[in-house]
């Protein structure tokens, strides 16, 4: 049987676990939950087994578990890419940390009550950030190798790829039930 990976019908943080899921060839089943599913996930998590119940998810057969990068690890661990070494290990660390970073600031000027003040906050770091992350690049084909990946290429023209919303539907930013008018997410990968 193939694992569950639950998650709400968005990209948000399980948008990265499908991605590396797909790039290993990983099978796996999805259970969607769209936004008129919130009361049932609210009032149903706690009866699920979780130790920390909450959305994404990942079942493995009776192994249970909950948080992006615990499951994004779990999943590395189990297909021999969480690196042949401790260096190689504490870079991808890094690199996971700095993701997380990023992703947060993103999700703040998302979920701002005043998005346009935390956008020009984030926008001003923005440089640094990634000039940092254009460093690291700049000798690399891709993060940790030089791999192509056709598999994301593929799942990302494919219909389980979810283009839209980014974030929460609740999101000022990246949010809603369709994209705004322009968006990449209007035309096809």
């Amino acid at each position: 049987m193939a694992p569950v990976l639950g998650y709400w019908k968005l990209r948000g943080r399980a948008q990265c676990i499908r991605l590396f899921l797909e790039y290993l060839q990983q099978p796996y089943d999805e259970r969607l939950y769209d936004k008129c599913d919130m009361q049932k996930w609210f009032e149903g998590k706690h009866s699920m087994g979780f130790e920390f119940p909450n959305l994404p998810y990942y079942i493995d057969g009776d192994f249970k578990l909950t948080e992006t990068v615990a499951i994004l690890r779990y999943i590395a661990d189990q297909h021999g890419t969480l690196g042949s070494n401790a260096k190689e290990r504490a870079v991808i660390s890094m690199l996971e940390s700095a993701a997380v970073e990023m992703r947060a600031n993103a999700a703040k000027v998302a979920y701002s009550k005043q998005p346009e003040e935390e956008k020009e906050l984030v926008l001003k770091n923005l440089p640094r950030i990634l000039g940092y992350w254009s460093n690291f690049l700049s000798n690399k084909e891709f993060l940790m190798g030089s791999k192509q990946l056709p598999q994301i290429s593929a799942y990302m023209k494919s219909s389980r790829f979810i283009k839209w919303p980014l974030h929460s539907w609740l999101a000022s930013f990246g949010g809603g039930d369709v994209p705004p008018e322009g968006h990449p997410a209007n035309k096809s990968f």
